[in-house]
């Protein structure tokens, strides 16, 4: 009973010294920001950090539940699993009620992982977004050469999300 505190204080330490230093952060640069008269430069970073974190949560957190939807189907009810050890052979059995929580609980963090990975493509975003024509072209592959300065650097943080949501 004298270590039911420690797991609340080690919570309430972890989101302090993660909270904490973000919430000075976010409001140093909107002050910062707000005296250059730049603050609105400022809230379309957020919107757009936001906007591709959230998307790229919602599409990981979708695939991987599906995923694993489809991988509990061919879970029976009860699983037991049989290992040897020294002192002879331990059964430990696995019930399908109690692995789908755990399941969805991991896919959700590993949805959070990638959305936190794609919020912070959010440069390459905007400039894929709002990409403009140099009006020059690519003598070897006959692409705009803004193709290789806006779009390119996207393309290509999109195809290592999707490589990553695959693997």
């Amino acid at each position: 009973m004298t270590r039911n505190w420690r797991i609340p204080l080690f919570v309430t330490v972890g989101l302090v010294a993660i909270v904490v230093p973000a919430a000075v952060r976010f409001y140093t640069d909107w002050l910062w920001f707000g005296e250059t008269g730049y603050q609105d430069v400022f809230v379309r970073t957020l919107v757009a950090e936001g906007t591709l974190g959230g998307a790229a949560m919602a599409v990981a957190f979708g695939v991987l539940l599906l995923n694993f939807r489809i991988a509990m189907r061919a879970f029976s009810l009860r699983r037991e699993l049989v290992f040897a050890t020294r002192e002879g052979p331990i059964a430990i059995t696995l019930d399908r009620r109690r692995v789908q929580p755990v399941g969805t609980a991991r896919a959700a963090l590993a949805a959070v992982l990638f959305g936190l990975y794609a919020s912070s493509q959010w440069q390459e975003w905007l400039l894929f977004r709002h990409a403009q024509p140099f009006g020059e072209m690519d003598p070897l592959l006959g692409k705009d050469i803004s193709f290789f300065v806006f779009q390119l650097p996207f393309l290509e943080a999109l195809r290592g999300y999707l490589f990553a949501l695959v693997a």
